[in-house]
């Protein structure tokens, strides 16, 4: 897995910006690949089981690893089962917390199957110990990150008249033919076998 060092050195390679420390300094790069996590985190869609330890509607996701958004909800769960035919109506009622609605009351012992995103980490990243983007969707991380710089970098220009009048033109075709870039990539990671979400989902 890649560290801070390497995201930023992929990132330097990516703009052609290694040379520019000044124009493109470490602290915009560093924003830039939050950003670009925050966008990737919506991306990939996980499943987790979560075994009931309080009975009742209300339930408390927050132990599942990562945890990001919940997505949709399916119970009871076995093993195999249908998630489209499972899945129940919910709604949030705290961070964390969803309540499934329509009497829908899990028992101690219940597994209920909840559909969610993660937030991954960079080793180095906001005092990340450890990376968790697979390594795969290394490059797409640093696409969303480009395009990010390329947006902190025009809002600089565009409060110093001061720059040369052919930057912004320069970064605005940079930026388009990185955004068809990272369309494509997008394209590819999402183009496994379609999420059938069913009726059930809040």
């Amino acid at each position: 897995m890649s560290d801070l060092t390497t995201y930023r050195a992929d990132l330097d390679a990516l703009l052609a910006t290694a040379i520019d420390s000044a124009t493109w300094p470490t602290a915009l790069k560093d924003e830039a690949l939050a950003r670009g996590m925050w966008d990737f985190d919506g991306v990939l869609v996980y499943e987790s089981d979560l075994t009931v330890t309080t009975a009742g509607q209300a339930q408390d996701v927050s132990s599942l690893s990562a945890l990001d958004e919940v997505l949709a909800v399916a119970w009871p769960w076995r093993t195999g089962g249908n998630f489209g035919q499972l899945a129940v109506r919910w709604r949030t009622v705290d961070d964390h917390v969803i309540y499934l609605e329509r009497d829908a009351a899990p028992q101690v012992g219940d597994v209920i199957r909840v559909r969610h995103t993660c937030r991954h980490t960079i080793d180095g990243l906001g005092g990340a110990s450890a990376t968790t983007v697979p390594s795969r969707h290394a490059p797409l991380v640093t696409l969303a990150a480009a395009l990010w710089a390329i947006a902190l970098r025009l809002r600089q220009i565009s409060e110093n008249p001061a720059l040369p009048t052919q930057a912004m033109p320069g970064l605005h075709a940079l930026r388009r033919e990185l955004q068809a870039r990272y369309d494509l990539g997008l394209a590819r990671v999402l183009n496994g076998s379609p999420v059938w979400w069913g009726m059930g989902e809040g």
